[in-house]
């Protein structure tokens, strides 16, 4: 029987891995740690205060990001996201926890660099369509079609 912990979210039905991890993120001289529930995607690690919460407490995204696993300390196993210029370094003390988020985020890192290698200028044609409609572009064809049409066109 598995446990319903490491079930991915209902939220997020492509979750690689869900379960309540510390984050500690370098605030000024100081780290912050806080409990939060963990959802990881191919492409992003996001965290919510509660496992039911609906409301995004944080993402990274893994499109960008380097991880390092880190040694235990005071019994919790560990490893640090790193997206300059953020720092976070999640921990627990299950190793089976730890384990299988490393492992989901090196999932998610393998699908960022296919996503790197098959998009056009490093960016899938959704993110592009995303940026363009929040930058009031009345135009509903995305520029970078609209640009890559007409060099096409004109060989």
């Amino acid at each position: 029987m598995s446990n319903p912990r490491y079930n991915p979210s209902p939220a997020v039905p492509n979750a690689l891995f869900s379960g309540y991890l510390n984050i500690s993120k370098l605030s000024g001289w100081n780290r912050m740690t806080k409990r939060r529930w963990i959802v990881i995607t191919f492409e992003t690690l996001q965290f919510f205060r509660e496992k039911d919460d609906n409301k995004l407490a944080g993402s990274i995204s893994l499109i960008d990001c380097t991880m390092n696993e880190l040694p235990v300390e005071n019994s919790e196993h560990r490893f640090e996201v790193l997206n300059p210029p953020d720092s976070h370094v999640f921990s627990s003390n299950n190793s089976k926890e730890i384990e299988d988020a490393i492992k989901a985020i090196k999932k998610g890192f393998d699908q960022a660099i296919y996503i790197r290698e098959n998009a056009v200028f490093g960016q899938r044609l959704s993110q592009v369509i995303r940026r363009q409609s929040a930058t009031s572009s009345k135009n509903p064809i995305p520029n970078i079609v609209l640009k890559s049409v007409n060099f096409i066109r004109s060989k």
